[in-house]
């Protein structure tokens, strides 16, 4: 990213936080209109502070998080029934005038956190997964705040962005790195870390490595597609289905375990120019089946389905 786009990048953000994410200097809220979705939902909530909700619905329900006597509270309510469909509260204490943020390299900085804004929600075999945005005095970008309740009542905080969910309850973390300005405060070096429910890294993929040199004619293979169009098969390996080929990718080795390309089983005509759409339709055992529909130029459809077996590649297609 130029210097330029470094520049509109942080005015944009700042400005968007400042105007969804501000805290209210009176009452600690970014309510300034006492008719809001706090009264209509929450009800009494003088007891929490640094308050923020989402207009980014999940489903039904509207998010709400703040701190609520002193601990990171969440909650979400249906917007139908507005009844109360969750509510979080962590077990560990903030401060919020006080919440120091490791830099790294054994530098600390302490901020105040102006406002909460919720973020995530997961229910797990083992516990709850909650995500917050901590919006602080330092920095335009917010800074994620994740907590994992499991059976043995941990509580574990990281810094990250969630990404997305990984294998048997793990989770996909993004991260950037840190210039001389402030934490976040620019998109340097994105990477990315899979860590169990009770917050453990299990592995890490940095951006910086290399993958452009392309791979049997897929090309080039950047950090958000190996985490984005993937399906975790264990904590290090995944499938990947990208350009007509798909492959089963090991992140600790940065590569491929085996590659096949998507061999049509039966003639195209020179001018049909496909567009092709795909759907994993059974991946109950070792031996995946895909369905590939194909439109030509001319309006015509055609279909055909594969399977894959994901241990060893072996590759068979069918009309």
């Amino acid at each position: 990213m130029n210097k330029l786009g470094k520049f509109f990048f942080i005015l944009s953000i700042t400005i968007l936080c400042n105007i969804l994410y501000s805290c209210n200097n009176k009452n600690n809220s970014m309510d300034n209109n006492p008719e809001t979705n706090w009264d209509k939902y929450v009800g009494d909530y003088s007891s929490i502070t640094c308050r923020n909700t989402t207009d980014i619905i999940k489903g039904d329900s509207i998010l709400f998080s703040g701190v609520k006597d002193g601990h990171l509270w969440y909650a979400a309510y249906s917007q139908r029934t507005k009844e109360k469909i969750f509510e979080w509260e962590d077990r560990i204490p903030i401060d919020t005038t006080n919440y120091k943020i490791d830099r790294g390299y054994g530098e600390y900085e302490n901020v105040k956190i102006k406002s909460v804004t919720p973020s995530f929600y997961r229910k797990t075999d083992d516990g709850n997964i909650v995500t917050v945005c901590l919006h602080v005095s330092s920095t335009a970008l917010p800074i994620s705040y994740i907590t994992s309740f499991t059976k043995q009542n941990e509580s574990v905080h990281i810094a990250g962005k969630y990404y997305r969910d990984w294998y048997n309850n793990s989770i996909v973390l993004c991260e950037y790195g840190v210039d001389d300005v402030g934490i976040y405060s620019t998109l340097l070096n994105s990477f990315f870390k899979v860590t169990n429910i009770e917050g453990y890294q299990l592995f890490s993929f940095s951006s910086s490595t290399d993958y452009s040199t392309g791979i049997n004619g897929i090309g080039m293979l950047d950090i958000s597609t190996l985490f984005s169009y993937t399906i975790p098969v264990s904590n290090e390996e995944a499938i990947l289905y990208i350009n007509n080929s798909i492959l089963k990718w090991n992140y600790s080795n940065a590569g491929a375990v085996w590659i096949k390309k998507i061999i049509i089983p039966f003639e195209i005509p020179s001018d049909a120019k496909p567009k092709y759409t795909s759907t994993l339709l059974d991946k109950s055992t070792d031996v995946w089946k895909y369905k590939v529909n194909m439109v030509y130029y001319d309006g015509t459809k055609k279909e055909f389905t594969f399977t894959i077996n994901i241990n060893t590649g072996e590759y068979k297609a069918s009309v």
